[in-house]
This record gives C-alpha cells, structure tokens and sequence, in this order.
C-alpha cells in the first residue's frame, strides 16, 4: 500500500463516487529513471474494495468514514483511521489482497479526541516493543493542544485495541513519522486557529519531538519536545531569512486577524507532511500554505533551513483556464503559480538523497477569519491588479 496515504477531508477531486471506499489494489513496476524527469509507469488492478459504516451504522455519502490508513506487512492487517465517526477499522488482507474485517474500534472523544493520523513501527532490534501511534485533535477545540496516543499492534485474532501510554503535542497534530529505530517520532502541530465568542485563537505551527524506549511499555519515560519556528526569523538574522524568502514566493496570509490584531509569521505558518531521513539526523517538513520546506535538525531541535520554492510558469502550456469564454479557446497566458507541496518521500540513490515532492497546490480557505485565496484573487482583479499572479 502506498505510504502516501492521507485524506485531507476534502471532496474526492478524482472521480465520483457513491460511497467512500478502500481499494485494494495490486501493482506492477517498470524501470524508474531519477532524473529531472522521472520516467516510468505503474499497472493497478483493483481487486476488492469496503464500504465502511457511519456513526450510525449505515453506508451514507460523505460520512468522513476514511481518513488516513496504515498498513503492517508484519501481521498484514490494515489499519483505516476516521477522524469525524472518531474509529478504526482493522482488517485483515489474504494473499490474493481481499479484506475481512478484523475489528472495530470507537476513541472516546472525551478521552482522546478525533484521530488524524495513524503511524505504525516495529523496531528491527530483538526483544523490541512494537507501536501503533494515532494524533488526536483536541475536542474541545481545535486550536487547543492535541494529544498522541501509543498502542499496542493487532495481531491475527485480536478482540480490543490496547492503549500504552499518552503524550501532549500541539494544536492539530496532521501528520506524524517515525525514526528508522522508532525511538523518536515527529509530529507536526498545524495550530489551526478558531473563534472562541468574540475572541480569535491562533496558535503558532510547530513540531513536536517524541522520545521513547526502543522497550516500550506503560511504565516508560516519555520525553516530548516543541520545535519553533521563533528563533528562525528572530532578529537580524530572522529578518534576512524572512526578506530572503520573499524573493521565493513565500506566504504569510492573512496579515490581521478580524479584530484587527496582527498574527505574527509563526501564527501563518501551518507545517503539514513530515518526512525523516534514514540516519535520523533530519526531517522535512512541507509548509503548503507558505510554499515552503523547512529542514528540522533533529540534534539540536531546530530549524536549520526554510527552503521557499518559488513560481513556475504556465506560458509556454496552452489552457481554456475560463468555463465562461463561450467555448473552447485554447491559448498561451501569462500566468504563474505555486507549487505548495503537500506530500513528501526522501529516497537515497547511488549515494545521492532526494526528497519527492506533490506540487499539488494548496487554497488558503480559512473560515475563522473569512479569508479565502478566492476572495484575496477576486478583490485583486476588481483594484485592477490584471498583472498579479
């Protein structure tokens, strides 16, 4: 199963579906070129799929009954996380890939919250305790701290899903990643922000470093940390960093909050897909909102590095960008845009490292504060801004 693997809660861009399903499927891989261009082609062949039920037990459309997945080629069982039914769903694969559903289970949204993100470790060291880690954001507000819970791997048979130990993180722990040795596990905090009666609420996007025994149980010290982006854009040498990124295209919107406070940069920046190097030295973290990558080192509990990504342009492609033009009018525009990467994969290849990107572009729609890259565009286009892009 593909590790890219996270529903961001948004209509399926797709196809249509009927029901919000799980396919099975089973690939085929030709030669793969790394290079500036990659070359290759992937045959799928969907061999089963699930419909899963709703809080009330029914098959309904758009009932958010898939998040995210994980998958252990240890036991081969599949684990589908839903964040707004707040369940797992176990099942187990046959070697011909069908499903049978092991178990479910229900998260207390009291005690843990509403799950976004599933990670699965096995430690390769003898005598190791395997885990399951599953983020929660905070019920009772998202813009409060979130929580990560640890707990114990299914296996064949299982009947309950065994909690091990909790920890606190920021604000909407999205994404999560395990060390190589599954010593440490990254998390980052997006801090989405929310309207409490007539106040507004933004905490900062920030990443959080869990440290755990390779022997893992209830009784173990767990120690949690909290990487900033602070210290990266103070003082002289942050305001470099920040003109620097600025002439890369980076973002920070909205400026003011509706009450008219300024939100500092931390406050806009959102991190959102973790990767980590094989030595466990590094992570990357992808910054969609910003068109960003920050570059974590995980010795120091730092950021190093914001890599800002720039614009490309669409001149040389001819498009029908307009559904209003009166037909097909296929021509050359110019026009520029974002990359804003969402997912990331870090390969290793003849020495060299790569970090793969989805450009997949990102809309900035944040409903606390009525703003929308929509309504920033169209009020742009009405001041007369044709030469914005």
């Amino acid at each position: 199963m593909s590790q890219d693997k996270k529903d961001d809660g948004c209509v399926d861009r797709d196809v249509p579906v009927l029901f919000k399903t799980i396919l099975f499927l089973l690939g085929r891989y030709s030669t793969v070129l790394l290079a500036n261009t990659a070359l290759g082609y992937v045959i799928l062949k969907p061999k089963a799929y699930i419909r899963l039920n709703d809080d009330n037990g029914a098959k309904t459309i758009n009932a958010s009954t898939f998040n995210t997945v994980d998958f252990d080629y240890n036991t081969n069982i599949l684990y589908v996380v839903a964040k707004e039914p707040a369940r797992m769903t176990a099942f187990t694969l046959a070697v011909d890939g069908t499903p049978t559903q092991l178990l479910e289970h229900t998260f207390n949204l009291n005690l843990e919250g509403y799950p976004l993100d599933i990670e699965i470790c096995r430690p390769q060291t003898l005598g190791a305790t395997p885990r399951v880690a599953i983020s929660f954001v905070n019920p009772a507000s998202r813009s409060a701290d979130g929580r990560v819970v640890f707990f114990q791997p299914l296996s064949f048979g299982s009947t309950t899903f065994d909690e091990i130990q909790r920890v606190t993180v920021g604000a909407y722990p999205y994404d999560m990643e395990f060390t190589e040795d599954c010593t440490i596990l990254i998390v980052s905090n997006k801090g989405k922000p929310t309207k409490e009666g007539s106040q507004y609420r933004d905490p900062e996007g920030t990443i959080s470093k869990i440290q755990l025994g390779v022997d893992f149980n209830d009784a173990t010290p767990i120690t949690s940390s909290v990487i900033s982006f602070t210290d990266y854009f103070s003082g002289e040498a942050g305001l470099l960093n920040y003109i620097d990124l600025l002439g890369k295209n980076f973002r920070t919107f909205p400026v003011r909050d509706p009450n008219n406070n300024l939100l500092s940069l931390e406050q806009n920046i959102e991190p959102h897909d973790v990767i980590i190097t094989e030595n466990g030295r590094t992570a990357y973290v992808s910054l969609p909102v910003n068109n960003a990558i920050a570059r974590i080192n995980l010795f120091t509990d730092q950021v190093s590095q914001v890599f800002g990504l720039g614009n490309r342009t669409w001149t040389d492609y001819y498009m029908d960008p307009s559904d209003r033009d009166g037909g097909i009018n296929m021509r050359g525009f110019n026009v520029r845009s974002l990359y804003q990467t969402t997912r990331m994969e870090w390969i290793q290849k003849s020495g060299r490292e790569f970090i793969i990107t989805l450009d997949s572009g990102y809309l900035n729609v944040n409903h606390e504060y009525k703003f929308t890259d929509f309504e920033r565009g169209r009020v742009l286009q009405q001041a007369g801004g044709q030469n914005y892009h």
